[in-house]
């Protein structure tokens, strides 16, 4: 609506500007974060090489994820906002682990940590299958990968980490 001289003083003009999908931005980045992962879990990145994982963890995937949470929130995807933002500090907190303890093989705390993360994104997998199959996807996938990385870290063979 365009304010006339009739509406008065207190007439205002609204112009909304719609915020770009930041689900592209978290997916790559999530990709990336999810490289790193894998080549510490393999076996192809150890010793020297995984506090680098850990700094590349910390400053490169988690703003970028972080970035996408704040983006999804003010576009008012919620469910999108919610796995982007507990994804975000979750390369936060995986990345300061490989930067202050690389060499460590397994946690009974990291395996608590990942159960959890598993156990909140399930909601959010089922959920996000019912507007967003892609998201849905990558979260069922997550959930699973969580859901094993746990179940090694709190005792269980090699084997499922590799899975």
């Amino acid at each position: 609506m365009i304010p006339t001289p009739e509406d008065g003083p207190e007439a205002a003009t609204v112009t909304v500007r719609p915020y770009g999908n930041p689900l592209p931005l978290g997916f790559f980045s999530f990709g990336i974060g999810m490289v790193l992962l894998a080549g510490v879990s393999l076996g192809l990145l150890t010793g020297d090489q995984v506090r680098p994982v850990g700094i590349l963890l910390a400053v490169f995937v988690f703003p970028l994820e972080f970035l996408a949470a704040v983006m999804a929130f003010l576009t008012r995807d919620t469910a999108a906002a919610a796995a982007l933002g507990l994804f975000a500090t979750s390369w936060a907190a995986l990345g300061v682990l490989h930067i202050v303890a690389p060499a460590q093989q397994t946690s009974i705390a990291l395996g608590m940590y990942l159960s959890a993360f598993a156990l909140m994104l399930l909601p959010l997998a089922v959920t996000a299958f019912m507007g967003k199959a892609l998201l849905g996807a990558v979260l069922s996938v997550s959930t699973m990968r969580a859901a094993l990385a746990a179940a090694y870290q709190l005792g269980a063979p090699h084997q499922l980490e590799l899975a």
